[in-house]
Order: C-alpha cells, then structure tokens, then sequence
C-alpha cells in the first residue's frame, strides 16, 4: 500500500491491496482519505472491498494528534 500528502499536510489520500492464500485465494483493496479541519485534528474516512468478504466495509474517524 501507500499514502501521499499534500505538502501543507492537509489532505492525504491511502490505498492498498492485500491478498489471503490459506484456503481459497481472496483480495482485499482498500482507500482512504484524511483531511485536516485545524492543527492536530484529522477527519478520516475509509472504504474496503473485493473478494474477501470478512475485510468488505467502510469507516469514519475524527483523529487527534500531538
């Protein structure tokens, strides 16, 4: 996977893909975004699918850093 930012580091977008062998192959792919609403405090929202249904999904998060 990988992730790029904005130089200013107010919006970074990730991506990646994963692969399970044990049992019948499955891929998982996956992305997200993060924005910043002020210093130290990202929204981040996050989006999975492909063939492995038990990674299929979505998610939200306000994160906080110091």
């Amino acid at each position: 996977g990988g992730e790029l930012w904005t130089t200013a580091r107010t919006v970074g977008v990730r991506g990646g893909v994963s692969v399970n062998t044990i049992g019948g192959r499955r891929t998982a792919l996956s992305g997200g975004l993060s924005a910043a609403l002020k210093k130290g405090m990202y929204a981040d929202g996050e989006l999975s699918g492909g063939t492995d249904q038990g990674r299929k999904g979505w998610g939200v998060a306000l994160r906080l850093t110091f």
